[in-house]
């Protein structure tokens, strides 16, 4: 019973001689010396040296999995970043077409066509009006004075052009007026 709860320890041979040589092989040797304790001994205990490998080996998948993970996030980032444009080339048509013209109705289709494509995908508007501004969601394309009533200091009064977050980043910042007091 007492033997069975000791640790197999397998003692490494060393011969200098350079044929008939029983030290491990190039990579074996190397995962020995990783694992050999700073005192030199004559035993490794391989248990110890499979459990650490075996760790070693799982935290390496779970990078690999997060590594993954954030290329994926930021390759569909950088896609629906591209549709942004198309956003806003269909919001300034529909702002230069006549509502009455046939082609308005066509172009607003799209529009809303795209929208749902990128509310479905995640992607969020900023909105950034009324509200104080924050420079990790909006780039200030103007500073004016505040009105007297404002109580705020650096309030956003109007946007120039929509931001849009997805999955907590930002993907294009709002641009925005900024109403500074005194």
């Amino acid at each position: 019973m007492e033997q069975s709860k000791k640790k197999a320890r397998v003692p490494i041979r060393r011969e200098s001689s350079s044929h008939g040589s029983t030290e491990a092989s190039g990579e074996e040797s190397r995962v020995v010396d990783a694992y050999r304790p700073a005192v030199a001994q004559e035993e490794v205990d391989w248990q110890e040296v499979a459990k650490r490998l075996k760790a070693e080996m799982e935290n390496y998948r779970k990078r690999q999995r997060r590594w993954a993970e954030d290329q994926i996030l930021s390759e569909k980032s950088d896609l629906l970043r591209k549709f942004l444009e198309v956003v806003d080339n269909l919001e300034y048509a529909l702002a230069h077409i006549d509502s009455g013209d046939p082609a308005h109705r066509g172009v607003q289709v799209a529009y809303d066509a795209v929208l749902s494509l990128l509310l479905r995908e995640g992607v969020e508007r900023i909105f950034a009006k009324g509200h104080p501004f924050d420079p990790l969601r909006h780039d200030a394309v103007a500073v004016v004075p505040a009105p007297a009533d404002q109580s705020d200091d650096l309030k956003v009064i109007d946007v120039t052009s929509e931001g849009y977050m997805f999955e907590d980043r930002v993907l294009r910042p709002a641009k925005v007026v900024v109403a500074k007091r005194g």
